[in-house]
């Protein structure tokens, strides 16, 4: 009986050691970016925030961050990153999701951005459709263009919803599933149709469009 025991609590001992040696790295950090980089807001102006949170995988996750402003009197900040330069000095913005943050330093005294925006919202069209958030188109310091949109962009569903950068409001907004169409007064952004109708996003804009 003292020999079968001690060979059972052996095999036990061996089993509960399997699968457990190894421990695989995560391919990178997790970490969070917040965009536009800029250095500067004249005092007046607003300018929309966006982090962007990469997990272990380098995958971009949309996930809500929790926004502060080391100085309200000079940077103002809301719960969705859009900031408002209320009187000159310095401030610092951060961004973070649970430990994970980026911070970013303002000042308030002179225009050296390194990027170019325009921003706007969103706003209803035809027949009923509803559309809501911000959008703001960048240029970076290389001459890129893209388009953000923010977390509290929402639109109605539909089976063929595209994204334009446009001239005007009305169009003609000619689309090609599975390409990026270019006319005279607009150029089709998404490839291919939206398949979800909220949130942030990122749209990359031809080199050829001028801001």
């Amino acid at each position: 009986m003292r020999t079968w025991l001690i060979y059972t609590l052996n095999l036990l001992m061996l089993s509960g050691c399997i699968g457990t040696d190894v421990v695989e790295d995560p391919l990178f950090e997790a970490r969070l970016e917040i965009t536009p980089r800029i250095d500067s807001l004249p005092v007046g102006q607003s300018q929309q925030f966006m982090a962007r949170y990469y997990d272990e995988t380098g995958s971009r996750i949309d996930t809500p961050a929790t926004w502060a402003s080391s100085d309200l009197s000079v940077i103002d900040l809301d719960a969705q990153g859009f900031a408002t330069c209320l009187d000159t000095g310095n401030a610092y913005i951060t961004a973070s999701i649970g430990p994970i943050a980026d911070t970013l330093f303002l000042n308030t005294v002179g225009v050296t951005n390194t990027t170019l925006t325009r921003m706007g919202n969103f706003v209803d069209g035809a027949a009923g459709y509803r559309a809501s958030g911000t959008a703001t188109l960048m240029q970076d310091m290389n001459g890129a263009l893209t388009v953000e949109f923010g977390n509290d962009f929402s639109t109605s569903a539909g089976p063929g919803v595209y994204v334009f950068l446009g001239k005007n409001t009305t169009g003609p907004f000619d689309y090609t599933p599975g390409n990026m169409v270019m006319t005279t007064t607009s150029v089709q952004l998404s490839p291919d149709r939206l398949m979800t109708f909220s949130g942030a996003r990122t749209f990359q804009v031809p080199a050829s469009v001028d801001i």
